[in-house]
């Protein structure tokens, strides 16, 4: 069953109390190591109770989206705390790309709740250093960048390292042995022009000692806005790019997952969570058409290229799981994106409560629904 998010406008000035689990301005980077050792935030049992159908084999995908994975995170949140146990004790794998890379790391990786994600990702500092914009002055003093990427890559490495530290692969796959989940990502092989996929259900030798916080660098370096990540494969060394750039909804990748380790169809539950369907020219109607006769490579990076070449091979990803798996064993949500930027990067506060918004009424319409396909 392949559902989505009507299109009907919300009403305008939908007040909704905010999360207690969103760390207030004042939370310092220091901070991060304290936080997350005292936190105490609405967390769910995650041991997994005893009505739990251990036949099925279920699936979360998550697209990519940058600060819009918001959404999902109010999504989750709702969702684990009405399952009473964690996202890594629910699900048997967890997929994402980019922003639902990093989500899928931080919650099969590093087994985290969703309650911690949310702190991390809703600090100011985290998301200041994620975003920090690389300044003109910086581009006339070093030539070679004048057209280089919009933010500077070692402030999202140092950001993630914050999360990631000390985690592998190989020492995920360990620790994952107390729960359920495994996790998979998705890069872009710059050289090979391929997707390539990480994950620690099976994977190579070679792969145990890359670091998460590497693959979380790798799986967001989006095109425009951060430069491409080197990944050390022991053997030989690739640079790669965000996955949104050959699959930004993964969740055909995790059907194919699961059927390489001889789980049929049958079994599968599927959930893809997105990102919101971008608005912005929706109004004008066919003199967007009009206008792009015109268009350029700049006249598309300034009108949302990236967002429609994420936004088509996420539906088209979508239409095809929908095929693959039963009717009444799959399930997308997604919203358009209505009082919300469609800017992947667009981290003010009230973008981000129009985002978290988004996701409380997400889960209100559909989490019935996800709760009835996925036979919890």
């Amino acid at each position: 069953m392949c559902f989505f998010r009507r299109e009907e406008r919300r009403e305008e000035g939908i007040k909704l109390s905010q999360p207690d689990s969103v760390p207030s301005e004042e939370l310092n980077m220091q901070d991060y190591r304290r936080e997350e050792e005292s936190i105490k935030l609405s967390q769910p049992d995650s041991t997994p109770s005893e009505g739990l159908n251990m036949q099925d084999y279920r699936i979360l995908a998550l697209d990519g989206g940058g600060i819009r994975g918001n959404i999902q995170l109010e999504f989750l949140r709702l969702l684990e705390n009405r399952l009473g146990m964690a996202l890594y004790d629910s699900f048997d794998l967890i997929i994402g790309t980019s922003i639902g890379g990093i989500i899928s790391l931080g919650a099969a990786g590093r087994h985290m709740q969703t309650s911690e994600l949310y702190a991390y990702f809703n600090s100011p500092q985290f998301n200041k250093c994620m975003m920090n914009k690389v300044p003109l002055y910086w581009r006339i003093l070093h030539p070679t960048q004048l057209s280089g990427p919009k933010y500077f890559g070692h402030s999202k490495k140092a950001a993630l390292h914050r999360i990631f530290k000390g985690y592998t692969i190989g020492n995920s796959s360990i620790k994952s042995n107390h729960h359920r989940a495994k996790f998979a990502v998705t890069t872009y092989n710059l050289l090979n022009r391929k997707l390539d996929l990480f994950t620690n259900v099976k994977h190579p030798l070679e792969h145990d000692k890359i670091s998460l916080e590497v693959l979380a660098d790798a799986t967001s370096a989006a095109p425009i806005f951060y430069p491409p990540v080197l990944v050390n494969l022991s053997r030989v060394k690739q640079y790669y790019l965000d996955g949104g750039v050959a699959m930004n909804n993964p969740a055909m990748l995790g059907v194919s997952i699961a059927v390489e380790q001889g789980i049929p169809l049958e079994r599968i539950k599927c959930l893809s969570i997105g990102t919101g369907v971008p608005t912005r020219g929706r109004k004008r109607g066919l003199s967007v058409g009009k206008r792009a006769q015109s268009w350029g490579p700049l006249g598309w990076i300034k009108n949302g290229l990236v967002n429609h070449l994420f936004s088509g091979n996420s539906s088209s990803v979508d239409v095809i799981t929908d095929h693959v798996l039963p009717s009444d064993s799959y399930i997308r949500v997604n919203t358009l994106l209505y009082g919300a930027s469609d800017d992947m990067d667009d981290i003010s506060l009230d973008n981000i409560q129009n985002l978290r918004r988004l996701g409380y009424e997400l889960f209100q319409q559909h989490g019935e629904d996800v709760l009835s396909t996925l036979n919890f």
